[in-house]
């Protein structure tokens, strides 16, 4: 019989459970959940002091929002772009636009992907030339990290404890 990880409350990594599931009664078009493990965040001017030398950034693309917006604007050069595009920790707080001037005539956008590929089309070209990218060998992807579905838990704690670097996959 097929597993997934389901859970049934809130919780840390222990209330990740491998469960037997019934697949049979699923039919196309029924949606399925799912969600990636969200670890502790690192202190981030650190770690872009670290990468970029102490220098300030021109471009930040911050995934993790209400946790890290303000930090991320914190590493932007003057007249830097702040690139939020995803609420791992939640939504970011309302900023007053001024905030932008004072942190030296920054640039804010929050793109969505679907006002780029509006239509089906255009999003799988997209889809293809990335991956004939990664193909090329132009672009690759480090993958230091596999676990277990079942040993899903283990990966949440891993990456809690920031103990992985890179790619993390679940494997089936």
């Amino acid at each position: 019989m097929p597993h997934a990880i389901q859970i049934r409350q809130t919780g840390g990594p222990e209330v990740l459970n491998w469960t037997a599931v019934d697949v049979h009664g699923l039919k196309v078009g029924d949606r399925v959940a799912y969600a990636g493990p969200i670890g502790g965040y690192s202190e981030v001017r650190l770690i872009v002091s670290r990468i970029s030398g102490g220098e300030k950034l021109p471009v930040v693309f911050d995934s993790v929002g209400k946790d890290t917006f303000l930090r991320s604007l914190d590493c932007l050069r003057p007249r830097g772009l702040m690139v939020t595009f995803g609420q791992a920790s939640g939504p970011i707080d309302p900023i007053a636009p001024v905030l932008l001037s004072q942190k030296d005539s920054l640039f804010l956008t929050r793109p969505f992907l679907f006002h780029y590929m509006e239509r089906r089309d255009a999003l799988e070209a997209s889809a293809n030339e990335l991956f004939e990218v990664v193909a090329s060998g132009k672009v690759r992807i480090n993958v230091n990290q596999r676990f277990a579905l079942k040993d899903a838990a283990d990966a949440h704690k891993a990456l809690e404890a920031r103990a992985t670097s890179g790619s993390t996959i679940l494997t089936i």
